[in-house]
């Protein structure tokens, strides 16, 4: 008997920023450090990342309330401000796969992120969840800085 994945989750946003500097808040932990954490009420994150192809990055996610959640993975393909895919792993789950594409629009620049290989409808969910809630902090921290 194979067991089936779930569909990928799939999510599209425009920035009005440049795609340089949205790239870069993929890129630059300094940066990450202002938005990369799901919790809208406040939180915080610290970045460890070495921005190559083979290199890893690993983050420990604060919630308001303390908790600490670490998230860790690789980076398998970098084309500067066009993509990253990069592997990512929780105690949730495993060497799922997360491909974030950057193209330049009108309005400033389109991101689309894929999460995929997710093992149940709900590891889904909860990533959809967490990725909205990443990509606000990322909307309301790269506004600041345009």
């Amino acid at each position: 008997m194979t067991t089936q994945k779930t569909q990928p989750l799939v999510i599209s946003r425009v920035f009005s920023i440049d795609t340089p500097q949205l790239f870069q808040a993929w890129s630059d932990p300094a940066v990450m450090e202002k938005w990369l954490f799901p919790f809208p009420a406040g939180g915080s994150v610290d970045v460890e990342n070495t921005f190559e192809v083979g290199g890893t990055y690993h983050l420990d996610m604060h919630t308001p309330d303390g908790e600490v959640y670490t998230m860790t993975g690789e980076y398998r393909e970098i084309i500067p401000n066009r993509k990253i895919i990069f592997t990512w792993n929780t105690t949730q789950v495993q060497e799922t796969v997360v491909t974030v594409e950057f193209t330049p629009v009108e309005e400033g620049t389109k991101l689309s992120l894929t999460h995929d290989l997710f093992p149940d409808a709900d590891a889904r969910q909860q990533h959809t969840d967490g990725w909205e809630d990443c990509l606000a902090n990322l909307e309301k921290s790269v506004v600041q800085v345009a």
